[in-house]
């Protein structure tokens, strides 16, 4: 055995494959289950919207939803989370306006930062649409 390598006693810890989690790798689509705008609504009730870098994380997780969960939906699908996240930070006033650098966004890559600020031009130009279109696999 490497002298660098200790075994140690078991801990208590269990990793197992979740397949519905909607994290995991396998998710294809929106599943009707997951409710992203009621997962808000319970955040946004417990810490609301007093600090700048609320509203970044609101956005973030949302983008990050439409993204990975819409790559394998419909268009259709994707257009219809989309409207009901976006209509739920406009119901909230949340803003959608983050600097690449600025101190909201400070523990994010630079590309999560910039996927973010990406679609928020998509959606201000109205191209969600198009970009849906595009982005969408299943036809």
């Amino acid at each position: 055995m490497v002298k660098s390598v200790k075994v140690i006693e078991y801990v208590g810890y269990n990793w197992y494959f979740n397949t519905k989690s909607i994290s995991n790798t396998s998710q294809r689509g929106f599943n009707p289950d997951l409710n992203v705008v009621y997962v808000l609504d319970k955040i946004y009730q417990r810490i609301g919207n007093t600090q700048k870098v609320y509203s970044y994380f609101y956005v973030r997780y949302g983008i990050w939803y439409l993204l990975f969960s819409g790559r394998k939906a419909s268009r259709d699908a994707f257009l219809k989370e989309y409207k009901r996240i976006f209509e739920w930070y406009e119901k909230n006033a949340i803003p959608k306006k983050f600097p690449l650098f600025g101190k909201e966004t400070k523990g994010d890559s630079f590309f999560t930062k910039l996927t973010v600020n990406v679609f928020l031009v998509v959606d201000k130009l109205k191209l969600v649409n198009v970009f849906a279109k595009l982005y969408c696999s299943e036809k």
